[in-house]
């Protein structure tokens, strides 16, 4: 399974909304590591009912909201196909001759 981070946000100093999240995904197996960074933009609403302001946000909660706007699956896909191709590479670098 991946794991999402969330490496640093932008926000709105006059209401702590915040306008980009900057991520990472990390997907591990069997000593094989693979990783896609990102970043997603947002557009907040202070008026909303579901306006979170930064000071009370949770990173669970921007990862939700960075996974609703970006193609989970294929992110996924990416980074597992990575790792196979770590695992039984199909090219390889070097020389013949010492």
């Amino acid at each position: 399974m991946a794991t999402w981070n969330i490496k640093d946000l932008k926000r709105n100093i006059q209401d702590g909304g915040v306008t980009k999240a900057e991520w990472e995904v990390i997907l591990e197996d069997s000593g094989h590591t693979s990783r896609a960074i990102g970043s997603t933009s947002f557009t907040p609403d202070p008026s909303a009912d579901s306006f979170i302001a930064y000071t009370e946000l949770t990173e669970n909660k921007v990862i939700e909201w960075v996974k609703a706007q970006e193609d989970v699956d294929a992110i996924e896909t990416y980074l597992t196909t990575d790792i196979t191709e770590k695992k039984t590479p199909a090219t390889a670098e070097g020389v013949p001759w010492g």
